[in-house]
């Protein structure tokens, strides 16, 4: 508890900090454990591979020996009853010129049964030259053992030079021993062939009797003859070698110090010729790319450890930190609980607030009406009763009494009508409506108004266009459009309605005119409930900023589609598309606003999305007109 006071944390968070120590020092003990046995398997393979190497050298190397002392000793055979007559000396070089040996022998030579030379293949041979001495001369006088015996390289005394002696025993009919015919071979023979092999700059090819006795030794450093085996690797080589009954073949494969460098050797027993063939490469050449590795391993594996222990000391201080930014957090989470509570009681007033103002609006609007229809009703009433004839000044007030109550009116039923969209209480009665009808009766509810400004109008569309809706809503829309283009347009400028099939499940209705029109950013006010372009259109016409915002739901919530696309000062084009048998509006290709305009108008561009606005996929259509709607006047 005393450590877990000075270090400030709580018992848990110790005991984390203890669990995370020890992992930590787990995780280092186990990676240094992997690599250490990663390295003995790796030194084990270099050593299996160099092994392998020598093995391979060694068992060359004993078929070249094999090979040249049973030449030789094909020749002795051949030669060596033949020493009374001449053909012997043509019989030698043939074999030798043969066999390739001819460079390699320095002579053969005869000598008689008290070992003095009698005859030799040089003319410059010491004429006085005994071998009665030489062990191999007088162990095969002894035993009388037809044997061909090999000598470590030692001086010829009968050319002098150092030499390997190959000799054989010549006995007559009777058995008797009568001399011995020998050939000397240059060992360097041997000793070139193994100056070929790459073996580093440390490693061996040693050749040896079992007498112990060097014939050839060949290093970097160069090549050595004749000196005694004192390696006990050697001499251990030797011992099995003796040991073995046949002599044929000996395999060993260990690890010596020769010459004080550590060898791995391989080595190969000629048993019947009394010679092995050892190959080395020093241990610590064959070793020197497992050394680099090794130290790139323990260099990867420390600076993983330090980075592991760097890191867990980080972690610890961070986890300090982390606990005490997951304590304010959890305390901020429970005040953020907290605050969600009285933002879901807040928004659940709202909601009844929201509720409460449609149902407000709509219940008012009712109450609105009653009086507005009553003192419409009555002031027409009056006229009709000719009272504007019998007082002009109360004409005219009947008049603006009755303007005054039909704009309200048309304003109470805006609200209405968009409360109840809103709250998805509006009604459609829907059915197969004449468009064309229903176009020539909106021209006609609007003539008052336009013959004022002087606007005259044109429609222009198919005879029978027909439309799955609700006439009354569609009537609605229709108007508020046409109202739009002769308020917000200038006296005296043309007002045109097409009418067509924009294919075979959709008719459209294209409103457009000249008027003042209105940049992208006055478009989204536009059709933001409520909301009005400021100009001095509207503040001379007046409005509850519900007119597009109302069309595009009482068009949309007929499964049609509605665009509008305005440039300012250049005009306003509306099109409203309605379904033909009442299904959606959708899976039709796009065409381009600018493909379809109304003659004799600016080309028009087209408006950017609305914030939230859903957008039909619903193509604009480009009008066949072949006829002109007559009967509808200015």
């Amino acid at each position: 508890m005393a450590l877990a006071k000075s270090l400030r944390l709580p018992f848990r968070q110790l005991i984390k900090t203890y669990t995370v120590l020890i992992s930590c020092g787990a995780v280092t003990c186990l990676t240094w454990a992997m690599v250490i046995v990663d390295r003995l398997n790796d030194r084990d393979q270099f050593i299996a591979s160099a092994r392998q190497t020598t093995a391979n050298y060694a068992q060359v190397l004993e078929g070249q020996i094999r090979q040249t002392v049973l030449t030789i000793d094909q020749i002795l055979v051949a030669v060596r009853f033949e020493r009374d007559s001449l053909r012997w000396r043509d019989l030698y070089k043939k074999m030798a010129l043969t066999s390739g040996l001819d460079k390699a022998i320095y002579n053969l030579s005869f000598f008689a049964r008290d070992g003095g030379l009698t005859s030799t293949t040089i003319s410059n041979a010491n004429q006085n030259a005994n071998i009665s001495d030489r062990p191999w001369f007088i162990k095969s006088k002894a035993t009388q053992n037809d044997t061909l015996y090999i000598s470590s390289p030692v001086i010829s005394r009968a050319t002098n030079l150092l030499s390997s002696i190959f000799a054989r025993g010549i006995w007559n009919d009777q058995g008797d021993f009568v001399g011995m015919v020998g050939i000397s071979l240059n060992p360097e023979h041997f000793g070139s062939f193994y100056r070929r092999i790459p073996m580093g700059q440390r490693g061996i090819i040693t050749l040896m009797g079992m007498d112990s006795t060097i014939f050839a030794r060949a290093t970097a450093a160069g090549v050595s003859y004749g000196q005694p085996a004192s390696s006990p690797g050697m001499k251990r080589t030797l011992a099995l070698a003796q040991d073995k009954k046949d002599h044929d073949t000996i395999y060993i494969t260990t690890t010596e110090a020769i010459d004080g460098v550590a060898k791995v050797l391989s080595y190969r027993s000629l048993g019947e010729y009394g010679l092995v063939i050892a190959v080395g490469l020093a241990e610590d050449e064959v070793l020197a790319e497992f050394y680099e590795e090794t130290k790139l391993v323990a260099l990867t594996a420390f600076a993983f450890s330090v980075i592991l222990i760097v890191l867990a000391v980080i972690g610890q201080r961070r986890a300090r930190v982390i606990n005490q930014q997951a304590q304010s957090l959890e305390d901020d989470a429970q005040r953020l609980k907290k605050q969600a509570v009285a933002l879901e009681l807040a928004r659940k007033k709202a909601e009844e607030a929201d509720r409460l103002k449609g149902d407000f609006i709509a219940n008012m609007s009712h109450e609105f009406r009653t009086p507005l229809n009553a003192i419409i009703g009555f002031s027409s009433l009056m006229s009709d009763l000719n009272l504007k004839d019998q007082d002009r000044q109360s004409g005219l007030y009947l008049d603006g009494i009755q303007s005054a109550g039909s704009h309200l009116l048309n304003m109470v039923n805006d609200i209405l009508d968009m409360a109840q969209l809103e709250n998805g209480n509006l009604i459609f009665n829907r059915t197969h409506v004449d468009l064309v009808e229903l176009i020539k009766g909106c021209a006609e509810i609007t003539l008052p108004l336009r013959k004022e400004k002087s606007m005259p109008l044109k429609i222009e569309g198919d005879t029978n266009c027909l439309s799955y809706c609700d006439p009354d809503r569609v009537r609605q829309a229709v108007l508020n459009i046409l109202s739009n283009s002769t308020k917000f347009s200038h006296n005296g400028t043309a007002v045109t309605i097409k009418i067509g099939r924009s294919n075979a499940k959709h008719v459209s209705i294209l409103i457009a005119d000249n008027g003042i029109g209105m940049t992208s950013e006055e478009l989204t006010v536009a059709m933001t409930p409520f909301a009005q372009v400021s100009s001095g259109f509207t503040k001379t016409n007046g409005g509850t900023g519900l007119g597009l915002p109302l069309v595009r739901r009482l068009i949309e919530c007929q499964n049609g589609s509605f665009s509008i696309h305005s440039v300012k000062g250049k005009g306003t084009t509306v099109i409203m598309t309605l379904p033909v048998d009442g299904g959606p509006v959708d899976g039709e290709e796009d065409v381009d606003i600018k493909e379809s305009h109304c003659p004799g108008m600016p080309q028009l561009g087209c408006r950017p999305s609305l914030p939230g606005e859903r957008i039909p996929q619903t193509p604009f259509f480009i009008l066949k007109l072949d006829k002109t709607i007559a009967g509808v006047g200015l």
